[in-house]
C-alpha cells in the first residue's frame, strides 16, 4: 500500500468558522417552486410563511421583517461557500432608540442602520447588506 492510502480522504475544511454546530453539510436544496407565477420578493416571501406554518414567536413586526428579508436575500459578498447550509437563523435585530442593530451570526458582527433608513418605502435591505458585505471583505 502506499503512503497516501493510509491516511485516508484529506478532511473537508472548515468554512463557517463561528458556529460549526450549525452546519449541515448535504447536498444543496433547491426552491420549490410555486403552482403560481411569482414576480415579487414580497409575494414569495409571503407564499414562503405559508410554507412554514405559524409563526411562534410574537415580537415588533419591523424586526421580524428586517431579519426575514435579510435572511432570504443571501448569500451575500465575503460569505462562506456552504453559507446556505447554515440551519438557524443567521440574523437578529434589536431597535434602540433611532436606529436597528443587525446582528449576523455568520460573520459574527453587528451593524447599525437608522430607523429612518428602513422605514423609508424605497429602501433596498439586500443591497444595503450587500454593499456593507462587500467593503467589509475588501
Amino acid at each position: 500500500m502506499s503512503e497516501d492510502e493510509d491516511q485516508g480522504p484529506e478532511p473537508l475544511p472548515k468554512l463557517l468558522r463561528h458556529r460549526p454546530d450549525h452546519v449541515i453539510l448535504t447536498a444543496p436544496a433547491y426552491f420549490r417552486q410555486f403552482s403560481v407565477g411569482v414576480t415579487h420578493i414580497e409575494k414569495w416571501v409571503s407564499l414562503l410563511a405559508q410554507m412554514e406554518g405559524v409563526r411562534h414567536r410574537l415580537g415588533n413586526t419591523v424586526i421580524r421583517k428586517l431579519e426575514h428579508f435579510l435572511e432570504f436575500m443571501q448569500p451575500y459578498p465575503g460569505d462562506p461557500l456552504n453559507v446556505l447550509q447554515f440551519h438557524g437563523p443567521r440574523f437578529s435585530a434589536t431597535e434602540y432608540l433611532d436606529e436597528f442593530l443587525v446582528y449576523d451570526q455568520v460573520l459574527d458582527v453587528s451593524t447599525p442602520i437608522s430607523a429612518a433608513a428602513v422605514y423609508y418605502p424605497g429602501f433596498e435591505l439586500g443591497r444595503w447588506y450587500a454593499t456593507y458585505c462587500a467593503e467589509r471583505a475588501g
